[in-house]
């Protein structure tokens, strides 16, 4: 949603004035499409960390994990455990399923008419 707030005139060729508006203004939807392109990047760069270091992920959770079925056992109440495996698979999965999602907001970024535009949102 656009919020156009009126900053005044300015001065073009042939010493007319136009109208400014904020939320019309090249340079400042420039700037936003940079940060906002470098944010995606960024949780791009996040889930390909979480896939390529699933392995030490999960065995540091894993070990946190024993720590606390341990503690509600003791207490008598039941808790489930993964295997390691089970625990690395989700892990690597779950890097994927940010890496994937971020492709294609990248991708909708760069092609603003397409569908995926509204499934992903902005």
């Amino acid at each position: 949603m656009f919020c156009l707030i009126y900053k005044g005139f300015r001065t073009v060729q042939n010493g007319q004035k136009a109208r400014v508006f904020c939320g019309l203004s090249h340079q400042l939807t420039i700037a936003s499409i940079g940060l906002t392109m470098v944010f995606e990047l960024l949780r791009l760069l996040l889930g390909f960390l979480i896939a390529a270091f699933h392995r030490p992920i999960a065995d540091y959770i894993m070990e946190r994990e024993q720590v606390l079925v341990a503690a509600f056992r003791q207490r008598g109440i039941p808790a489930p455990m993964f295997s390691r495996e089970v625990a690395r698979n989700v892990y690597f999965c779950l890097g994927m399923f940010i890496v994937l999602l971020e492709m294609a907001r990248i991708w909708s970024l760069a092609h603003p008419d397409s569908v995926f535009l509204f499934l992903l949102g902005r």
